[in-house]
């Protein structure tokens, strides 16, 4: 039977400081700013069984709400809602996707940031005991991703011990924390070198005095410092993170970005590129200083570079000459061309694959209009389970299908599974075969 739902509803579960919530997805309908939809509050002094209960009723009650006449308010106009059979009952199948954001204890204050994560409140219930319960019960069992944030997570009570009882589940994967790295933690640098985890940390500027006026903190040399150090032995665990905004797109700031990036020796880190998720629709000087960004890191650096979803959801009509005559102004200011990046003015491709098959892979299809001009597009499943033989009416073929195609082109479809996918493409030597080019 069809009826309305969303993965998260279905897999995922977000620990927030007072309150269990349904996603971090956010967008905009009727001129509003939506998403991060909660569950509900947590009471004071709840059982770990109680909790995870309260967890499965509420879930089922937004999905049956969701398919009345009237649906959900809070999750109505989410572009990431489906009609479709969904073969289980949320987390019946176990936790998909973990998000750890169960405090706002933070040391910076970003200007694209709100009280939300930085308001100083503490989890009023016990994440490390319901950590074990969710391990113990096999809601681990299935677990596909793991994101730890928060605040800051290394300043939360008993941070050390919540990531140790993290990874005692034998099928955990490879953890995504979400750091400023402004405070060193060796059980940090240990996962890092064990390849158990992986950093993210958002530096968004080239200068002392930028990095204060956008993340609120005199820290900028500190903070690569402690990146050096997490990634002398294991760079690829480290996530260099630039979001653009009005006060850090300057060429002369980015070009001081990838210098520090040089002067550190942090080269061979890999670099994600975004901008401020209170952004609809980007702008042309942003769209340019996406592309001078990435064309930069590409001369400078070796290690792999992808732009994030938010970037991908808020890409304007890249078929429209107006715009890309702008964007093309832009870049020559730079001392680019429009060589540098692919649109629908370059060749179109013969063939394309889009290495992924979640809801990221869905949008590349439809968004980039450079791709969606290729002859032939099929999705690749990375996983070979090939559970759906089409998507949006696109064929998806197996991995190691992929691999005997004549023409590999591809892209990869995913941002939070973009490293798994990168480096199954780099240990089946297929990297070449990546567009190396940003798309528009």
């Amino acid at each position: 039977m069809k009826y309305k739902s969303c993965y998260d509803l279905h897999n995922s579960v977000f620990l927030a400081p007072d309150e269990i919530r349904t996603c971090c997805k956010r967008y905009h309908f009727d001129g509003k700013f939506k998403g991060d939809v909660p569950l509900f509050k947590v009471p004071d002094n709840i059982k770990t069984n109680e909790l995870v209960q309260k967890i499965l009723d509420s879930k089922e009650k937004i999905v049956q709400m969701l398919n009345t006449p009237d649906g959900y308010d809070p999750c109505n106009g989410c572009p990431f809602i489906e009609e479709k059979n969904w073969d289980y009952a949320p987390l019946t199948v176990g936790i998909k996707y973990l998000s750890l954001e169960y405090h706002s204890i933070c040391n910076m204050r970003c200007d694209y940031c709100s009280d939300l994560f930085y308001g100083g409140i503490t989890q009023n219930y016990d994440v490390t005991n319901l950590l074990k319960f969710f391990n113990e019960y096999g809601y681990f069992d299935s677990i596909d991703y793991v994101v730890w944030g928060g605040g800051e997570p290394t300043l939360g009570k008993d941070f050390d011990n919540s990531l140790k009882e993290m990874v005692k589940s034998v099928n955990m994967p490879k953890i995504r924390m979400i750091t400023n790295s402004t405070t060193y933690n060796e059980t940090i640098k240990t996962l890092i070198d064990a390849n158990k985890l992986f950093i993210v940390t958002s530096v968004d500027a080239g200068s002392e005095d930028t990095f204060k006026e956008v993340r609120g903190l005199q820290a900028f040399e500190k903070v690569l410092k402690n990146l050096k150090r997490y990634s002398n032995s294991n760079p690829k665990n480290v996530i260099i993170k630039y979001i653009i905004k009005e006060n850090n797109y300057s060429y002369e700031e980015i070009n001081s970005f990838v210098s520090a990036i040089k002067r550190y020796g942090l080269e061979n880190c890999y670099f994600q590129i975004s901008v401020d998720f209170r952004e609809d629709v980007l702008n042309i000087r942003e769209l340019a200083s996406i592309i001078l960004l990435f064309n930069k890191l590409s001369n400078d650096c070796t290690g792999y570079i992808f732009f994030d979803d938010l970037i991908l959801q808020r890409l304007p009509n890249c078929a429209d000459d107006m715009i890309l005559d702008e964007v093309d102004s832009q870049l020559i200011s730079f001392g680019l061309t429009p060589e540098n990046y692919c649109s629908v003015r370059s060749d179109s491709l013969s063939h394309l694959a889009i290495i992924g098959t979640g809801s990221q892979a869905r949008i590349i299809a439809k968004k980039i209009k450079y791709f969606a001009m290729a002859l032939k597009l099929v999705f690749v499943d990375p996983t070979n389970s090939l559970k759906m033989s089409e998507l949006d009416g696109i064929k998806v073929i197996s991995f190691d299908l992929y691999k005997r195609l004549p023409d590999k082109t591809c892209v990869i479809g995913a941002v939070q599974s973009s490293l798994i996918i990168y480096d199954l493409l780099e240990s089946n030597g297929l990297l070449d075969n990546l567009i190396s080019k940003p798309c528009l």
